[in-house]
């Protein structure tokens, strides 16, 4: 493949699930109403959503784009360019699409700029899709041979390949730092081995495959949250199955779809995934959709629908769109809206004391410190959270500390505005190392977590024992001194001081003296007699960082391995 870390999905324990849905979908067993959006005898096509916001092409002539606002029914033309355009992406104000040789456009709604790529990029095949600033499409490296993963970074203009594997990896998604794409080598190859969706990490630039085996090329992976959606398809006769994989447990479930995705994209919005698709039993083509949360599968449109699968559908905030054909002489943009959409809540955090911009207190401790939360909780619904919680991780991404709570699931507050949640819930003490946390909360019907993905970082230092001027019990300190200050960090069971990097070292801001080549003036030897190791070192007296009135003071170190080290002893500021 490419990169480092590449691991295989057989090679780690994964839950797989089956969902065995039997009977006759029900439409609209999910509330909501369809509406048509456009009533035009030109052909509108390639619908995309985001937010309240939809957009598709009409077909009539020019192969204008237009965009339509949900909450003010407002319909407006956005380009009147010539160019060929399908495989519409949307996010935020930027839209993407291809053209007829698959030349790459970007559109921004809010300053109306149009830009094309159709020298820079020429795609393999779509879909291409786009987050925040970043673009993510197949292609043929300039090298030539099989397609490649490839980043634009919209901001800064650059391109980085991500991939470089001679066998074909096509249609890429993305959502935070993770790409999904799948390879899809035929299994007569010798390299049929390689065949799968894979997962790339662009903050550790690390490769997992995630599954062994053929995927529907009507319906590749896609990814939201830690949630990587895709279809299998069975046998030639249409039977398939939707992947719903989870990036943090390795569970599969497998859902067995009876609207089968026999054409089009999936798409994914939350705990919500939507296709077209043909239920065998019926044979009617529909706008399915699979409720992660629930369980739940229906067919959404009704029964007049006929969507035009090629072109897709698309999932927002807004609802569900599509472009259909049931008038028999054009096709339309449909777009099917939940019933009183929950708005999920948000999480940020305190903006002043000490919990402000981090969620906690302290920021930075040792193996006897208790660390305290903070959460803000805002749902414009004003609806409490069934659960809010906080979870601490290790290095291996275990659960190292955390709890989940409904103490304020009855409490009458005004949550419209937000409130600071988590008083009382505390973690610690924990070893030393590198920890990271993070915050989740739900309403009952949305869950959201804070960072969307990952953590914040936690150091925990290792707390060791000093004594300033070894022998001494005063410990006086003459900041006028111009020579050293002697300083033992005693070694235990526990901590192997010889492990400390010296240049790390400092005692109230000043640093270990160095001499000759920048060699630190320090040694090993048993100060205390209990037959451990410890380490002497002798600080810059002018560089203390102390004053009259002072009474303590804190040295602290790194690790050879990235630790952190910190201890303290009293000390008695000498006149001056």
């Amino acid at each position: 493949m490419t990169k480092r870390n590449l691991k295989s999905g057989l090679l780690f324990a994964t839950i797989v699930l089956f969902v065995a849905l039997t009977g006759a979908p029900r439409a609209h067993a999910i509330a909501g109403t369809e509406l048509q959006i456009t009533n035009d005898p030109a052909i509108q096509l390639w619908p995309a959503t985001y937010g309240d916001k939809i957009v598709w092409v009409d077909e009539q002539g020019t192969d204008d784009l237009y965009l339509y606002t949900i909450s003010t029914g407002e319909q407006r033309r956005l380009t009147t360019s010539g160019s060929y355009k399908r495989n519409l992406k949307m996010r935020g104000d930027l839209i993407t699409w291809l053209d007829a040789s698959n030349g790459l456009y970007l559109y921004n709604i809010k300053t109306e700029e149009e830009k094309n790529f159709v020298n820079e990029v020429r795609l393999t095949s779509f879909p291409v899709n786009i987050y925040d600033n970043k673009i993510v499409f197949s292609a043929h490296p300039p090298e030539g041979g099989e397609s490649d993963i490839f980043i634009y970074d919209v901001t800064t203009g650059i391109t980085t390949r991500i991939t470089s594997d001679p066998t074909p990896e096509l249609a890429p998604a993305m959502y935070g730092n993770k790409i999904v794409f799948y390879n899809t080598t035929p299994w007569w190859s010798a390299d049929s081995q390689k065949a799968g969706v894979y997962v790339y990490d662009l903050e550790t630039q690390g490769l997992t495959k995630i599954y062994s085996g053929q995927v529907h090329s009507g319906a590749p992976p896609v990814i939201y949250g830690h949630t990587v959606v895709w279809s299998e398809m069975i046998n030639p006769a249409g039977s398939s199955y939707l992947h719903v994989y989870d990036l943090e447990t390795t569970s599969d479930v497998l859902v067995n779809t009876l609207g089968a995705p026999s054409f089009g994209y999936l798409s994914i919005f939350r705990d919500k995934i939507v296709w077209v698709g043909t239920d065998w039993i019926s044979n009617r083509v529909g706008i399915y959709l699979y409720d992660i949360t629930t369980g739940e599968q229906s067919r959404i449109s009704s029964d007049t629908a006929e969507p035009w699968g090629y072109g897709g559908q698309d999932i927002h905030e807004g609802g569900v769109v599509w472009s259909d054909y049931r008038s028999g002489t054009t096709h339309d943009i449909y777009l099917y809206q939940f019933a009183s959409p929950n708005n999920p809540p948000t999480l940020s955090f305190p903006t002043a004391g000490p919990y402000a911009g981090d969620g906690i207190d302290p920021n930075i401790g040792d193996t006897s410190t208790q660390f305290t939360f903070r959460v803000v909780y805002t749902d414009i619904d004003n609806n409490p959270p069934a659960t809010v919680s906080v979870w601490v991780k290790d290095e291996n991404q275990q659960i190292a500390a955390g709890t989940s709570t409904t103490a304020w699931a009855t409490r009458v507050l005004d949550y419209a505005n937000g409130q600071e949640l988590l008083e009382g819930i505390t973690a610690g003490p924990l070893k030393a190392g590198a920890y990271s946390y993070y915050f989740e909360a739900s309403d009952g019907k949305s869950t959201v977590r804070l960072p969307e993905t990952g953590g914040f970082p936690l150091s925990v230092a290792h707390r060791v024992n000093i004594d300033i001027r070894p022998g001494s019990d005063v410990n006086p300190v003459n900041l006028k001194s111009k020579g050293v200050l002697p300083v033992a960090i005693f070694g235990s069971k526990e901590f192997d001081v010889s492990n400390i990097d010296p240049l790390s070292i400092s005692l109230a801001g000043a640093r270990v003296q160095v001499k000759g080549k920048g060699t630190p003036m320090t040694s090993l030897g048993d100060i205390n007699n209990d037959g451990l190791q410890d380490l002497i070192v002798h600080i810059d007296t002018e560089a203390l960082q102390l004053s009259r009135g002072d009474t303590k003071a804190t040295l602290r170190a790194m690790t050879m391995d990235g630790g952190f080290v910190i201890g303290s002893d009293p000390v008695r500021i000498e006149p001056f």
